[in-house]
């Protein structure tokens, strides 16, 4: 026996379709992406020991945290959970040092979630420079020259000789 329905059937399919689709659309999450270059003094941080991490602030709810490495011209570009961008809200900025890597030559308060003075609402729509992050110098942190930055590996490959491995 065929079971017909009083709509004709088509109506009820395409309202169905409609449903999931309207459902699906509100599952993502707002994203936007976020680059920017982080300098102290107006000069670039620059070390590949160096992560910027985007703690949520503000009850913003996400369960990852977006992070990036900083490049050696101080640029950086955040990911979150391995995709690109960042989700809208408000965000503390942590400057996370490894082990290995110099103390900073920047306020120490930026390496701590608790104390940091970075801020930033991540917002679909920014103007140039507004993920960018102008740390001030730490009190007692004198001015360092490339060649006198790095970790005890750096300084090991510094002199290590071509060829050595």
């Amino acid at each position: 026996m065929l079971y017909c329905c009083p709509f004709g059937g088509r109506p009820f399919v395409i309202f169905l379709c409609l449903g999931a689709l309207l459902a699906s659309v509100g599952c993502g999450e707002k994203r936007a992406e976020v680059s920017g270059k982080v300098t102290v003094d107006g000069k670039p941080l620059n070390s590949k020991l160096i992560t910027i991490l985007f703690a949520p602030d503000k009850d913003n709810p996400i369960k990852k945290i977006p992070s990036a490495a900083v490049d050696a011209n101080g640029n950086y570009t955040i990911m979150t959970g391995g995709k690109g961008g960042v989700p809208l809200g408000w965000y503390k900025v942590i400057v996370v040092i490894l082990p290995g890597d110099p103390p900073p030559n920047f306020d120490p308060s930026c390496t701590d979630v608790n104390k940091t003075p970075l801020s930033v609402e991540v917002v679909a729509n920014p103007e140039p420079g507004h993920y960018d992050l102008k740390l001030a110098r730490g009190k007692g942190a004198k001015p360092e020259t490339p060649s006198d930055r790095g970790s005890p590996l750096r300084k090991q490959e510094r002199e290590q000789k071509p060829g050595e491995e």
